[in-house]
């Protein structure tokens, strides 16, 4: 089960193992008419920065976005490998990130659901995560150790994009055409990159 406040008024979400999250409210001391309707234990669930959203975390290995005032979801489930155990917004709420049993964090974009980039694989079980307030970073906790994740900065044009995934793939283009680096332009790249890194 999971309890998590409004950023803004005297409400709390309550996700339980009954397959249900509830709202309270804490000047009424009382539970609102809101019944979100799960088809698994709820395992977490957190208020989006402005608090219009609410995201839930399930043993069926899905998140879910809510418009908690109206009692229904946003957009389809996000789905994992296993049991999601975590779910954080970043300070914009433009993105939400889940931490699920199959060692896994992921990030998605809010408006779209859509999956930011492969999921960040980890050494054992992932227990929680969070955003840094300056939105740049990741902090996650897992059954191994603390890690911190430094997130890359969103391309500034498709070309510029274009270019990390070439580079990602360890591809160039050449007449129009994808092809493969050879060994030393990647070790070439590798070193660059460090370098600007340490700068």
């Amino acid at each position: 089960s999971s309890v998590s406040a409004h950023p803004l008024l005297p409400l709390k979400a309550l996700g339980s193992f009954d397959l249900t999250t509830r709202i309270w409210d804490q000047d009424a001391q009382s539970l609102t008419d809101t019944l979100l309707r799960h088809t698994a234990r709820v395992l977490t669930t957190r208020f989006s920065p402005d608090g219009a959203l609410l995201a839930t975390g399930a043993q069926n290995a899905l998140a879910q976005l809510w418009d908690h005032e109206a009692g229904v979801p946003v957009g389809p489930p996000l789905r994992h490998g296993a049991p999601v155990r975590h779910v954080a917004f970043d300070a914009q709420g433009t993105y939400l990130a889940t931490a699920s049993q199959d060692d896994a964090v992921r990030i998605w974009e809010v408006a779209t659901g859509e999956m930011v980039g492969p999921p960040l694989m980890l050494d054992g079980s992932v227990r929680t995560v969070e955003f840094g307030a300056d939105g740049k970073r990741l902090f996650i906790a897992s059954s191994t150790g603390l890690y911190v994740w430094t997130l890359p900065e969103p391309p500034s044009s498709v070309e510029e994009m274009r270019q990390r995934t070439l580079r990602a793939l360890g591809a160039k283009l050449r007449d129009g055409a994808i092809v493969s680096m050879s060994e030393d332009e990647w070790a070439t790249l590798g070193a660059s990159r460090a370098a600007d890194t340490s700068e």
